[in-house]
């Protein structure tokens, strides 16, 4: 088996072609084929919008407050972080929008989804975790 050398080359007419320029090459070929694809994510871009969130859970008093930033996008795709006040830590969130029912997917060391309602300004649905279920609302952040 002939071992694979990208050094040089022989063209047809016997000329010595040079792959020194192939790495640049393909990365232009790269960005001219996912140029138009940025493009049209960005036209996809319908809003980004933060939240102030709260999750109550239904028989306690008191409850987990955040910040929820998402972008939802003219296709209905809903893609976003989430920051627990207490803990700090950034969470990945993701959904999607369907007129105004909403799915909401949490990455907390385990995924918690959420089932609610978009208004055009405010979210609210409920989750069930570890048997006990929690209300979830999302309002504008006014600061």
């Amino acid at each position: 088996m002939a071992a694979l050398h990208l050094g040089s080359a022989t063209a047809g007419s016997g000329q010595r072609m040079s792959f020194r320029r192939f790495p640049a090459i393909v990365a232009a070929g790269f960005f001219a084929l996912a140029s138009p694809a940025l493009a049209v994510t960005d036209d996809a871009a319908l809003q980004q919008t933060s939240f102030a969130t709260t999750f109550t859970e239904r028989y306690e008093v008191g409850s987990y407050t955040g910040v929820l930033k998402l972008t939802i996008g003219k296709d209905g795709v809903v893609s976003g972080f989430y920051r627990n006040q207490d803990a700090g830590r950034f969470e990945t969130v993701t959904g999607g929008l369907d007129g105004d029912q909403i799915h909401l997917d949490f990455d907390f060391n385990g995924r918690v989804h959420i089932d609610g309602t978009y208004d055009g300004k405010s979210i609210s649905g409920s989750t069930l975790v570890g048997g006990r279920v929690y209300y979830f609302v999302a309002s504008p952040q006014t600061s």
